[in-house]
């Protein structure tokens, strides 16, 4: 058994690979590309497959508008606070809390698009319904990139616990 998921890093990707996560990103309007992704890229084709399946969904806002509206209806559980005075404890300055805040709403975001479309993407497989059916449309996305986000680092890079960790969480 492996240490962790096969992956290519995106300090990793070169050709397609690394054209396809740059279209992600600049699509997604994230900072960095998911697991499920970089897992993808190590299959021939695979990744571009999907990506090509999926972007004008995408593309056209519906999913979006179908996160965004999901969102809205939720009643989110109230978190404890960490009192403030505690956060330089934990190594926590203002720097690194903005990091922090950047990476979660990266990682927020993220994952409440790839919920929605990975799940169309695994219904159109089931229904075996075509995929010339899916409208090529295009909808402007934001320019704006997080500042100073971390890098992702590549499961190799990470100690067998970490590495366990993440395999268990994925």
């Amino acid at each position: 058994m492996s240490d962790g998921p096969v992956e290519i890093p995106e300090s990793e990707a070169t050709g397609t690979v690394r054209e396809l996560y740059d279209d992600m990103k600049a699509t997604m309007n994230i900072g960095m590309i998911n697991l499920i992704y970089r897992r993808m890229a190590t299959a021939d084709g695979l990744l571009e497959w999907v990506w090509d399946a999926v972007r004008p969904v995408l593309a056209s806002g519906d999913v979006e508008r179908a996160a965004l509206l999901l969102e809205s209806g939720l009643d989110w559980p109230s978190m404890p606070e960490i009192p403030a005075p505690a956060l330089p404890l934990l190594g926590l300055g203002s720097p690194e809390i903005d990091t922090l805040i950047r990476v979660l709403d990266d990682y927020n975001r993220g994952n409440s698009l790839n919920l929605f479309l990975l799940t169309a993407f695994a219904e159109r497989l089931k229904s075996g319904g075509s995929w010339e059916e899916v409208p090529d449309a295009t909808v402007d996305v934001p320019s704006a990139k997080p500042q100073n986000f971390p890098p992702i680092v590549a499961m190799s890079d990470m100690s067998k616990e970490t590495a366990s960790l993440v395999r268990v969480l994925s």
